[in-house]
């Protein structure tokens, strides 16, 4: 790795010029793989560029993938700028590019980026202040083949930022097996490197608007629990991960993190944003990327995992924070509040980000029945009789309750897990007795020992000392900083999380012939719970509500005549 001189870099001209004269010194003894390539396959919202040759993440945990062989180096190509004598890992034998901190009159670079890069069968790099060009390993043995995972963990020391991800660097190490000469010699290096990985995600698409089906299933997670980034970047470690579907969640699915730390359902009285605000951008507020709108088409999840209520809540309880109890009618309009912003969340989800998709329905079901449907000779123009309310959907909600909420305490006797999983009982009751009949609350009681999977043990229930107050909410500028040290699950707790979300949504994400994930039960054998809505009886169009209601109340009279009563 080169070592260029510290500098000043006065303008954009002077940014283009160091980074031509760092591409020129890696070009000696490197191949260049662009962002673009199709062999890197990615997850989260990733933007990309107007000419294709980036792709840039707001959201920490969002990860890219790659199969890397015949290399013994991996470098990480970043347009973000790296700040001057930051420290690297203590794993990493690299050597900084000096430089002073870039101008904010030039947009050509973007702060500083923290990375996790995870590299199976060998160690977990972190990267404090990356940028440039990032040495990540230098001892790869070039005759194995790696699989790779790159992901953006937010700014340094818990700010935000987006990473601006240029592609990354291999050495040539020994020659292709298939080299070729003239021109084309280097397309054929950098292909023999970078290898395929997956069969359906080979032809790459820059069409936003014409986005290939993803072939690996994709789980989104809408959550103030910021800890659960760590599920995109550790892999299962021990045996015992591997067998309880740790590895299942890791090789099989993808899993987008959408970190809500610090906003809440309702607006915050200093910003004015709301979760609903977030979750139709490309990135978080103090980011750039706040400003673009999300392209929804880009990807579409399996499943939708909602884990909010843990700032709502918390605020509203630390504002009581009297020593007094909290009246209880403060409570339930707080709740009806908190229910009410909840069912408009779900609501402009299922009628602007995920809209009902008919074709996507009777894909869905020959998936499952192996049956065709009606839906597929279907070629009428949608009469609007299908809307964001109503059956059938194609996008599972599922709604759970904060997991460190078990760790705050209300009073002495309730928890404040038990007040959000009251109200989100409440949405879900409500969006269903509107026709939504694909929406769920997943009840996680008993899932977490509060004492044993969070980084930080809480005070025994024999002990004198009380549970963590509740933290006042976070300001809406640090949506990406770190969790709460209370509220950070260990690596056994993440595993327990991995293993029981698995198990909740295996029918939704496991393919026909196995619906079990790997390691949970044996391979043919049912999933440990049927689809949600097999134990929630038919779903009804709006318009079939009434009539199903009046045959009702028929019945009702032909009973009492029968009966005289």
């Amino acid at each position: 790795m080169p070592v260029l001189p510290t500098s000043t870099i006065p303008s954009v001209d002077a940014w283009i010029g160091l980074k031509h004269l760092l591409r020129k010194l890696m070009e000696e003894d490197n191949v260049f793989i662009p962002a673009s390539h199709p062999h890197l396959h990615y997850a989260g919202r990733w933007m990309p560029t107007a000419n294709q040759l980036r792709r840039d993440a707001a959201f920490p945990g969002s990860y890219v993938e790659m199969m890397i062989a015949n290399t013994s180096s991996l470098y990480i190509s970043l347009n973000n700028l790296n700040s001057a004598s930051k420290q690297q890992t203590e794993r990493l034998e690299a050597r900084d590019i000096h430089h002073s901190e870039f101008r904010l009159t030039s947009a050509r670079a973007s702060d500083p980026v923290s990375l996790v890069v995870a590299i199976e069968g060998q160690d977990t790099y972190w990267v404090e202040a990356a940028g440039l060009v990032v040495p990540i390993v230098r001892h790869l043995n070039s005759q194995e083949t790696y699989r790779v995972r790159l992901t953006y963990m937010g700014g340094p020391n818990s700010t935000s930022g987006v990473l601006e991800f240029e592609g990354i660097w291999l050495d040539k190490g020994t020659p292709a097996e298939t080299s070729t000469a003239s021109s084309t010699s280097n397309e054929t290096s950098s292909l023999a490197r970078l290898l395929p990985f997956g069969e359906s995600l080979d032809k790459p698409s820059h069409n936003e608007e014409d986005v290939p089906w993803r072939g690996r299933k994709v789980v989104e997670i809408v959550t103030s629990e910021g800890s659960l980034s760590a599920m995109n970047y550790l892999p299962p470690t021990s045996q015992s991960d591997l067998d309880d579907g740790g590895d299942y969640w890791y090789k099989e699915l993808d899993t987008v993190i959408l970190d809500t730390t610090g906003i809440g359902l309702l607006p915050t009285t200093e910003s004015g944003l709301s979760v609903r605000d977030q979750f139709f951008r490309a990135g978080p507020p103090g980011t750039t990327a706040f400003a673009r709108p999300w392209n929804f088409k880009l990807y579409r999840p399996s499943v939708l995992l909602l884990q909010l209520g843990l700032v709502d809540f918390a605020a509203f309880f630390s504002s009581h924070a009297t020593g007094k109890p909290v009246n209880k009618h403060a409570l339930a309009k707080f709740t009806n509040e908190f229910v009410d912003a909840y069912v408009k969340l779900i609501q402009a989800i299922r009628a602007n980000a995920y809209p009902f998709n008919p074709m996507a329905t009777a894909a869905t079901a020959r998936a499952t029945t192996g049956m065709a449907s009606d839906l597929d000779n279907d070629d009428s123009d949608d009469d609007g009789s299908y809307i964001y309310n109503s059956a059938p959907s194609t996008l599972s909600i599922f709604l759970l309750t904060p997991f460190s909420a078990a760790r705050h305490s209300v009073t002495k006797k309730l928890k404040l897990d038990r007040v959000i999983s009251n109200a989100i009982a409440q949405v879900v009751s409500t969006v269903q007795a509107q026709g939504d009949k694909s929406t769920f609350w997943i009840d996680t009681t008993g899932w977490l020992d509060a004492e044993t999977d969070f980084e930080t043990r809480r005070p025994s229930s024999n002990s004198s000392e009380q549970s963590p107050p509740l933290p006042p909410p976070s300001p809406p500028s640090s949506s990406s900083s770190s969790p709460a040290i209370s509220s950070v699950l260990n690596s056994a707790g993440m595993s327990k999380v991995a293993t029981l979300l698995a198990d909740h949504l295996c029918p939704y994400i496991a393919a026909p012939s196995m619906r079990s994930p790997a390691g949970t039960a044996p391979p043919g054998e049912p999933c440990p719970f049927d689809r949600y809505d097999n134990y929630l009886g038919n779903v009804y169009l709006p318009k079939d509500v009434d009539f199903d209601r009046a045959l009702l109340e028929h019945k009702i009279e032909l009973i009492k005549h029968k009966f005289n009563l």
